[in-house]
């Protein structure tokens, strides 16, 4: 049954699990410290079938020896220590674009944090644990995958599986550009169980998925991309439903080979025909779907699917036989570069030759429903209490599948359905009751879901003549209704009636579109993971749960959460009453951690969240900063006598015993040479050569090398050439050509790319590079909601201004009342960065305001403000970063632009004295040289700042 805690959730989302609860008998837990170990509980079909009494005992009590009744996933507890180890290790043995990805994904938590794209912890072990098995250990295979190098990933239900293939994708692609003999590839081939999933995961027409032409794709969405891979990302991602995919050519007028009998006539032209079809290849069809892709890497979505998910009728070829084919005949077509299955129930179901629940033996990362919960990933759920009244909610099936009739059907449920109407009302009205441009969640949602058609029908009528904010309106377009009676083939239906109730299904809760309206879901059997709504509230189950796939996936439609802001707080900073809630009645699921309190509404939680957009009625507060992405540098001059190489600094060549070179995927990880064998293949030309393949690439990025504006590549290896014969020092058994070992040409190549950029005015200009837009404009600002404290803002484009802090919003009123502050933004979702180094690692720097001061003349100056407590080791850093950007930004058509730093013993310090505008401010900050506050950390000396 359930087990009650005082807390439900006790991790944080975007960090590994570190406590967890330990189930006990009787139904009590044990808060014990450590990850919950990958493992399952086992629970046989035909206690399910007969009930929740079956499964937890008459007395209402958990298992008494629950040891006996699970399985550990010895393999997943291995890895998850292999991987842990290898993260912490920094990532050794991958490429370096892998590297790149994997610090642009993981290393960045603040950067990420401040614009809401940091990646859930789950989600970052998933493509790790890929990544480290396909690299560092040599496309590592798993037992039963036979041909096929294949993984699959276990992820709860709301945690986040399309995103994984988002990451994926980016992976792979990159890798097949950059990575020379990469065994991955560009194509992808996502298959999914129907045409409902097929839309969310495609994006299509919305253009929020994988498909890389949506205006909104997840590749933009959460940023997966590097700024310097932006134009080689070019994936190539077909997302279909099995069904779809055709096995064979044939056409429906195409005669069988049965016709062809002794004695019987048949025409020479359909023999001629039949003849020809024979000898076609059979996976012609195949590779004319694929559009001839040589390669492909193929994911499967809800892959429980593909390994008997269910039983089928006799004469019925079984879906998931159908869903295997597919992917046999694609490994025939082309090759097969990886197969990843994601499911958020990765076992074998009643149609597999295997035990029904047993998981796949190619499972290498677990994260389960218990650990969602207890990260706060999904909502809570609560069932009914497990006394003498409410064990009858829980176990409702036992009560209705003797029922013959209608009445004895309705007169065995009518009391859960009152009970969960009831609850369900109280949120429906208190949502009702809040005016509509303050709401943040969409309706609440009734699920309920019955074991045939018929019964179905009962429950659809009772709902509807019964319950009035259930009532349907007297038409007969369901476009118009409130409640609807579905099956799960709607979510196969492309034509006719059918398809608009696919519509309307898909969209519940959307504003303006077809499922607007919808307050109740009526299902026969189950809704499966087409369908997934963040608005169910609750949810009645009157049906027989055979296997705990199925009692997973069904309590799984309503999981998802209406909004993930709150997970960005601390844990001992979350108000009581923040976690979001499911009602689940007659859904016999072992284990659900339900909290002693009484249930918040969905979607509520602490400080109410507020919508924060841009407001029409203050578009003259518009702001606009141009979106660089890169600096190149622009050559007026003759690149010789811009730098003299003779005046550059020098640098030492040591010799190493052991020289490690870049690693190529598919054989080692990485390549280990001798130091003679190193000298022998790396002559100072070649070395030559790369310093200037890297120098021309760092001063001409992206299309720079299209404007003609920096250094030629003849140039560069002109300067490499000289630096290499005339400034490179070795010691008594050293060697030249040892200025090709890595650490050594980076020093070199960093010592000619800073004399580069560092001759600013002596023939040289640094020159932005625009991304896509060219301007990040808070016009374009996406809505998004925001639960922390808020200012007026008077003077800025958006409604309210969002604050982390009391003295972001102290600083928000001051450029409120500063007379010459015309117009200023809060850089909350806005995108604006600028980039620094911190030991050699590119950072992003999102600084807090950007500000438009007007000056004495008239004329506008753009300033970029940031507000610091506590400050922190990469303060400089971050400082200097902001400071040589708006100095090359001045440079250029753009305006002039300034960096304003308010630290905030001196922010108070000034304001008390009665400054009036932004430039009394900036004139007593800069005069202010008092020490810092004991709270500052030393500056690393490491690195200085520089720009990309």
């Amino acid at each position: 049954m359930a087990y009650f805690v005082d807390r439900v959730v006790i991790c944080d989302a975007f960090k590994e699990p570190d406590k967890h609860y330990q189930l006990l008998s009787g139904g009590r837990s044990q808060l014990v410290n450590g990850r919950r170990p990958s493992m399952r509980f086992v629970v046989t079909p035909s206690a399910a079938r007969n009930g929740i009494s079956a499964v937890v005992g008459r007395d209402a009590s958990l298992f008494e020896d629950l040891s006996a009744s699970t399985e550990t996933n010895e393999v997943v507890n291995q890895l998850r220590d292999e991987v842990r180890a290898w993260r912490n290790s920094g990532y050794p043995g991958t490429a370096l674009v892998t590297r790149r990805l994997l610090e642009w994904w993981f290393e960045r938590h603040e950067e990420r944090k401040s614009i809401g794209r940091r990646f859930f912890f789950c989600q970052q072990e998933a493509i790790e644990t890929v990544i480290y098995l396909y690299e560092v250990q040599s496309r590592r295979r798993m037992p039963e995958t036979g041909d096929l190098l294949r993984y699959a990933l276990k992820l709860a239900t709301g945690t986040g599986k399309t995103v994984v293939m988002a990451l994926l994708v980016t992976w792979s692609t990159l890798h097949k550009q950059k990575v020379s003999g990469s065994t991955l590839t560009t194509n992808f081939l996502v298959i999914v169980p129907n045409l409902t999933v097929r839309d969310r995961v495609s994006g299509v027409p919305r253009g929020d998925g994988l498909e890389p032409g949506g205006e909104r794709n997840l590749y933009k969405e959460f940023d997966t991309v590097p700024p310097e891979y932006l134009e080689e990302f070019q994936p190539n991602v077909m997302v279909k439903n099995w069904q779809s995919v055709p096995l064979e050519a044939k056409r429906d007028d195409w005669i069988g080979e049965e016709i062809v009998e002794e004695g019987r006539f048949i025409p020479a032209a359909v023999l001629r025909a039949m003849r020809r079809r024979a000898q076609q290849d059979p996976n012609a069809v195949i590779r004319r779907k694929l559009g001839n892709w040589r390669d492909v890497f193929i994911i499967n979505d809800e892959a429980h699917h593909v390994y008997g998910e269910k039983k089928t009728r006799k004469g019925e070829e079984p879906e998931f036989l159908r869903w295997s084919k597919i992917l046999n005949r694609v490994a025939k077509a082309t090759r097969v570069a990886l197969v990843t299955d994601l499911s958020a129930t990765p076992w074998y179901g009643s149609g597999a030759a295997k035990p029904e629940g047993t998981l796949y033996e190619w499972l290498i990362a677990d994260f389960s429903v218990y650990d969602a919960f207890e990260s706060g990933l999904v909502k809570v759920v609560r069932l009914p209490d497990p006394d003498e009244q409410g064990r009858i909610y829980l176990d409702l099936w036992s009560l209705v599948k003797g029922a013959k009739t209608k009445e004895e059907y309705l007169r065995s449920c009518k009391g859960a359905i009152a009970s969960i109407y009831a609850s369900w009302s109280r949120d429906y009205q208190d949502w009702v009751q809040t005016f509509e441009f303050a709401r943040t969640t969409p309706c609440p949602v009734l699920l309920c879901v019955a074991d045939n058609a018929a019964r179905a029908a009962w429950l659809f009528e009772h709902l509807t003549k019964e319950y009035e904010f259930l009532r349907n309106a007297d038409n007969e377009d369901p476009r118009k209704w409130h409640t609807i009676q579905i099956d799960t083939g709607v979510f196969d239906a492309n034509k006719g009636r059918e398809a608009i109730l696919r519509e309307i299904v898909s969209t519940v809760g959307q504003t303006g579109m077809a499922g607007e309206r919808v307050r109740c879901v009526v299902s026969v059997q189950m809704l499966t993971e087409g369908w997934d709504v963040k608005s169910v509230s609750h949810i009645l189950g009157i049906r027989a749960f055979g296997s705990p796939l199925l009692t997973e996936q069904i309590i799984g439609r309503g999981l998802r959460r209406t909004n993930y802001d709150v997970l960005n707080q601390p844990l001992e900073e979350r108000p009581e009453g923040y976690e979001e809630t499911v009602d689940a009645f007659g859904i016999p699921f072992i284990g659900f951690p339900v909290q002693k309190r009484k249930r918040a509404s969905t979607g509520s939680w602490g400080n109410k969240p507020v919508w924060i957009e841009p407001d029409p009625k203050k578009a003259k507060f518009q702001i606009r900063v141009p979106n660089a992405r890169s600096w190149a540098v622009s050559v007026t001059e003759p690149l010789s006598e811009i730098i003299k190489v003779s005046k550059l600094p020098t640098t030492l060549a040591n010799p190493v015993a052991e020289v490690t070179v870049r690693p190529v995927v598919g054989g080692n990880p990485e390549a280990v040479m001798t130091l003679d064998e190193f000298r022998r293949e790396w002559p100072l030309l070649r070395t030559s050569f790369l310093m200037a393949e890297e120098l021309y690439e760092a001063t001409n990025p992206g299309s720079a090398a299209e404007l003609g504006i920096g250094p030629t590549f003849d140039e560069l290896l002109d300067e490499t050439r000289e630096y290499v014969s005339t400034r490179v020092t070795v010691p008594q058994n050293g060697d030249s050509r040892d200025i090709g070992i890595y650490n050594w040409r980076l020093q070199a190549r960093d010592i000619l790319e800073n004399a580069i950029r560092g001759a600013s005015g002596a023939g040289t200009q640094a020159v932005p590079i625009l991304a896509t837009p060219e301007w990040l404009d808070s016009k374009m600002l996406r809505r998004f909601q925001w639960t922390g404290i808020v200012a007026d803002g008077k003077k800025s484009h958006t409604n309210k201004v969002p604050c982390h802090t009391d003295l972001e919003k102290k600083f928000a009123e001051f450029l409120d009342d500063a007379n010459d502050v015309v117009r200023y933004l809060k850089n909350e979702r806005f995108g604006f960065s600028v980039t620094y180094y911190d030991h050699n690692r590119p950072r992003q720097f999102y600084p807090d305001f950007v500000v438009a001061v007007r000056e004495k003349d008239g004329t506008e100056t753009m300033w970029l403000a940031e507000t610091k407590g506590e400050m922190r080791t990469n303060v400089p850093l971050k400082n200097g970063a902001a400071e040589l950007w708006c100095q090359k930004m001045s440079a250029t058509k753009y305006g002039q632009w300034r960096y304003l730093f308010a630290q905030q013993i001196k922010l108070e310090k000034a304001l008390a004295t009665g400054v009036k505008t932004f430039a009394q401010l900036a004139s007593t900050l800069a005069a202010d040289t008092t020490t810092p506050s004991d709270k500052t950390i030393p500056p690393s000396p490491v690195v200085s700042a520089q720009d990309d």
